[in-house]
């Protein structure tokens, strides 16, 4: 009967570590890209944020794209990530948020 305790207690202590550091991915993105500011340049943004999932330019205007889950259930149910864009114009961060929230060309 211990031995069952000692392994229900692992199977338990196991799954728990697991959903704690998963929980914590998520929450460390958005540490990330709240730590972002208009005027940085495009290597501190790199600095904080690590490589982009890709970046397209045109035009002088580089975007720097992200995805991060929405939430810390997102993260662990495994469900589609958001995407985040940093948009760099003349080698500063000019724009950033998720997708949508600041596609309007540069003046």
């Amino acid at each position: 009967m211990i031995a069952s305790d000692k392994r229900g207690f692992m199977k338990n202590a196991i799954l728990y570590l697991c959903l704690f550091l998963l929980s914590g991915c998520a929450t460390i993105a958005a540490d990330k890209m709240n730590s972002i500011s208009l005027g940085m340049t495009k290597q501190e943004v790199l600095g904080i944020m690590g490589p982009p999932v890709s970046t397209s330019a045109m035009a002088g205007v580089e975007l720097l794209n992200y995805a991060f889950s929405e939430t810390q259930n997102d993260a662990i149910n495994g469900r589609p990530k958001t995407p985040y864009f940093i948009r760099i114009v003349n080698g500063k961060v000019d724009a950033y948020g998720r997708q949508g929230d600041f596609m309007q060309p540069t003046k």
